[in-house]
């Protein structure tokens, strides 16, 4: 598959090529980058139960407040 056309001389000239039925080794060639494969670790949060859940406390208190 062609990865592009340019003019030369007044020629239509094809840039380059890739060889690939995978889109993400498509992709490496195209961008000059290595790109990689979303991992399959995901980030998350275990949930309990709110009701049961106690206050809790910021230290220092007033972390947020900006003077006047």
């Amino acid at each position: 598959m062609s990865t592009g056309f340019s003019i030369e001389n007044s020629i239509i000239v094809k840039k380059g090529s890739y060889n690939s039925d995978k889109a993400l080794e498509a992709v490496n060639q195209l961008s000059g980058m290595i790109i990689k494969a979303r991992s399959p670790v995901r980030v998350g949060a275990r949930l309990g139960r709110p009701e049961k859940a106690g206050d809790r406390k910021m230290k220092p208190k007033y972390i947020h407040c900006s003077p006047y």
